[in-house]
Order: structure tokens, then C-alpha cells, then sequence
């Protein structure tokens, strides 16, 4: 059940196999689960980047919303974030 929803909580899949007959309390299936969740939740993929400073930078362009009159034109203004 982990495998296909690894969210499942104890309490219903104390639910789910009560009903096939599971004689256990719910604290040692809570236990078990516990043990074996982390098996089936996906695994964070991520890679850590470092940099000295100065070494990197990044910037953001975008447009703002009004447009403004320059010179007897309207135009859209640009920023550089």
C-alpha cells in the first residue's frame, strides 16, 4: 500500500487490513510503518551549488504594469532587477 500511496496513514491502513482480517492493534502497525515509510517516499534530488562572492550573480528582467510618457511617446518601462 506504501508503494502505491506513500502519504497512507497508519489509521487507515489499520482500516484497510481490519477489514482482511488483521487481528494487530494500531500501535504496532504504527511501529511498522514508522520502520518502512521511508523505503517509499521519493527521495529529493538537488545539487548544491557554492560560489564565492562576487563569483555569481543573477538578475531578473521584467516590464512594469503602466506605461509612462517619455519624450511624446508612451512606452512601457523595463526593469532590471
Amino acid at each position: 500500500m506504501l508503494a502505491e500511496n506513500p502519504k497512507l496513514t497508519g489509521v487507515r491502513i489499520r482500516e484497510i487490513i481490519e477489514g482482511e482480517g488483521y487481528p494487530g492493534q494500531i500501535t504496532i502497525l504504527r511501529d511498522f510503518v514508522r520502520k518502512v515509510r521511508a523505503q517509499y517516499k521519493p527521495q529529493l534530488v538537488y545539487i548544491r551549488m557554492e560560489y564565492q562572492p562576487g563569483e555569481y550573480g543573477q538578475i531578473d528582467w521584467g516590464e512594469m504594469p503602466d506605461s509612462v510618457l517619455w519624450q511624446g511617446h508612451w512606452g512601457q518601462v523595463q526593469q532590471f532587477l
